[in-house]
């Protein structure tokens, strides 16, 4: 059975374009055809869908995102204590909220006692809803690192070798930390925490198994360690500056810059302290200023959210910073992103022979961006999925998922 979307106002991030007056078809999880309005198709065989005067985009992606804390408040560093049974639940929430959002794909960079794995699994078999998944599990970091409960913490470059090679069998990404941050040690609030040489071993056992690494990088001594190091994006890279972005360029480096995760975690309704939002403070104008190094140099920007990032938010603190224009913003959040991932050829826009990862938008994202968050229906994968559908089965467990357990007893 395929789906027609008919009337919507399509826009093609690809080409920085609008098309009216065109439908698309869906069979099975592709987009098979783009084309004017009337199709010779079987009407029996096809759901039409009429969304005239709606907008449709490519589903987006969220390079960055901790589904075991998202929106939390209180003090960061506590939440790890909770029990696991309360850190599920809310992945499992927090999936279904970022999907609602219109997040079919999702970067998960740092969870603990394997919560991103599973989720990633049952989303997979389509035993709960959520965006797809690429995870990094537990971060790698050094002893005494600021994210110590967050990560797994190893020292010297054959422990790195080790546990990356470990990492590299189940997950998607290596995460890791670069710098040590907010700290105060004069001109930045960071300073280096992993070492140039323990990067790069990471980097090499990673990319020999095919993946990628990732590195949260505050300071300029702690980006250049991971860029020197071989990593493949940097996380929020927070006092970038043009030398450091033209040799991320060079490198083909890519950056998340997580905006408002950083404007966000000032504000006093999250309860963090105090003390944490004078640390962080300082962050937020070498935050913005990095991400136009960086896209003045040319590098490839994703969008990630982070723990506290809001969606809406943050397209529109983007365009402010850089004066891009709404599609090249919504380019950034959706092909983007696919390209970082290395499946531009598969997501990331509207075109025929991709997978069908679409949002429906009530409203015109490119006249106002807050109009991002005006989700009618996502479609995942060929599947569509009106707002109100998303959310958890009241169903018992059938037999047909059964075979969930063995696999999961298998990969630990």
């Amino acid at each position: 059975m395929g789906v027609i979307l008919k009337g919507a106002i399509l826009i093609d991030v690809q080409n920085s374009r609008v098309i009216r007056d065109h439908a698309v078809l869906i069979e099975g999880n592709k987009i098979v055809k783009i084309c004017k309005q009337i199709l010779e198709v079987d009407s029996k065989q096809h759901t039409v869908l009429d969304l005239n005067g709606k907008c449709l985009i490519p589903g987006i992606i969220n390079l960055h995102q901790h589904y075991i804390y998202k929106r939390t408040f209180g003090p960061l560093w506590s939440q790890f204590k909770l029990p696991i049974p309360v850190l599920t639940v809310r992945a499992v929430k927090n999936a279904l909220g970022e999907l609602k959002q219109g997040i079919t794909t999702a970067r998960e960079l740092g969870s603990v006692h394997n919560i991103a794995f599973s989720l990633k699994h049952l989303i997979n078999h389509k035993y709960i809803l959520g965006p797809r998944l690429f995870i990094a599990g537990q971060p790698l970091a050094i002893t005494g690192s600021h994210a110590s409960t967050l990560s797994q913490c190893v020292d010297g470059i054959e422990e790195f070798r080790k546990w990356t090679r470990e990492r590299v069998k189940y997950v998607d990404w290596v995460k890791t930390f670069a710098s040590f941050d907010p700290v105060e040690t004069g001109r930045e609030y960071a300073r280096p925490e992993i070492s140039k040489e323990e990067i790069q071993v990471i980097c090499e056992e990673a990319h020999k198994a095919g993946k990628k690494v990732a590195a949260h990088a505050v300071g300029t001594q702690a980006i250049r360690n991971a860029v020197e190091g071989g990593v493949d994006t940097i996380e929020h890279g927070i006092y970038l500056n043009r030398e450091l972005a033209n040799m991320m360029r060079d490198n083909g480096t890519a950056l998340v810059p997580t905006l408002t995760a950083y404007t966000e975690t000032l504000n006093p309704h999250h309860n963090r302290g105090k003390k944490w939002i004078a640390l962080h403070a300082p962050l937020v104008e070498p935050s913005q200023r990095g991400l136009l190094a960086a896209l003045e140099a040319g590098v490839k920007i994703g969008m990630g959210l982070d723990s506290l990032g809001e969606l809406g938010k943050e397209a529109i603190l983007m365009q402010k910073v850089t004066g891009l224009s709404a599609i090249e913003i919504l380019k950034i959040f959706t092909l983007n992103g696919a390209e970082i991932l290395g499946l531009g050829t598969e997501l990331g826009s509207i075109e025929e022979g991709k997978i069908a990862d679409l949002v429906i938008l009530d409203k015109n994202p490119l006249e106002d961006l807050a109009n991002i968050e005006s989700v009618n229906t996502v479609i995942k994968d060929g599947e569509v999925l009106p707002v109100d559908k998303i959310n958890l089965s009241t169903r018992f467990e059938s037999a047909e998922y059964h075979s969930l357990i063995p696999e999961l007893l298998e990969a630990f």
